[in-house]
């Protein structure tokens, strides 16, 4: 119904030990005398008392496991049921869109809101927010609604100001000594200009007001046409020279 998200792929952990005991891979006491972990550190083959756990595969075969490789397992198979648990409905904000702020981005990353777990006992149900980019997190509830509100406010941003009408590029463009690199390649008509797509979960205005254009370097505004973006390029690109040209010479000799 496109609100589903594909099924996660059960596979197999990474391999937990050796061909005969599988214990590691630096295999047992039993398999070699001088495994590191069953040795004192002052060597002379004395034994190092280790907690062991014995795990009972579903296909009968039995194995032990140190203490972190118990824990390990015990995660990997605890993040293998959470997946599982997770709805792709039943919950209103499934389908929402969320914007994220990151310290190393200066503008939002949007995202929606696929999946979510219901809440179990002590523990706060989970969101799973997928960003445009391809990367995704789990939210909880209050986090979610700290991401509906920066895409609110990113919104009310964007529409008091206004786009600048080609006039204005042009001007500008003529003022600070700038090109707009046109490019025929490229969907925007520029390079240096990413086209951004309403997600397959837009919905209302956000899916009516079309594509928004970004220009290619971190921190770059979202714009609703591609020859502002355009404009954001050439003055990052201006801004690189000139850095450039102020940075100190290193005199060798």
């Amino acid at each position: 119904d496109g609100g589903s998200f594909p099924p996660v792929e059960e596979v197999a952990p990474p391999s937990l030990g050796c061909s005969r005991c599988r214990l590691s891979a630096n295999g047992c006491l039993q398999c070699n005398p001088n495994h590191p972990r069953y040795v004192a550190a002052g060597g002379g083959g004395q034994e190092e008392e280790v907690a062991l756990f014995r795990v009972q595969h579903d296909d009968g075969d039995v194995e032990d496991l140190e203490e972190g490789e118990a824990r390990a397992a015990a995660e990997w198979h605890a993040s293998l049921l959470q997946e599982k648990a997770m709805r792709a409905d039943g919950h209103r904000w499934v389908g929402q869109r969320v914007a994220r702020y990151f310290e190393q981005r200066a503008a939002p990353v949007l995202c929606s809101i696929t999946k979510w777990l219901p809440p179990d006992g002590d523990e706060g149900a989970l969101f799973r927010c997928v960003h445009d980019d391809g990367d995704e997190e789990d939210l909880e509830e209050h986090e979610v609604r700290a991401a509906m509100r920066r895409l609110a406010a990113a919104r009310k941003e964007e529409e008091a100001a206004p786009p600048m009408s080609e006039e204005e590029v042009t001007a500008a463009v003529e003022a600070e000594g700038l090109t707009l690199l046109r490019s025929e390649r490229g969907s925007s008509g520029f390079t240096g200009v990413r086209v951004n797509k309403p997600g397959k979960w837009a919905k209302g205005p956000a899916k009516l007001r079309g594509p928004t254009f970004t220009a290619a370097f971190s921190g770059a505004h979202t714009r609703t046409t591609a020859l502002e973006a355009a404009l954001d390029y050439a003055r990052h690109l201006q801004q690189q020279e000139q850095e450039q040209q102020q940075a100190p010479v290193e005199v060798v000799g």
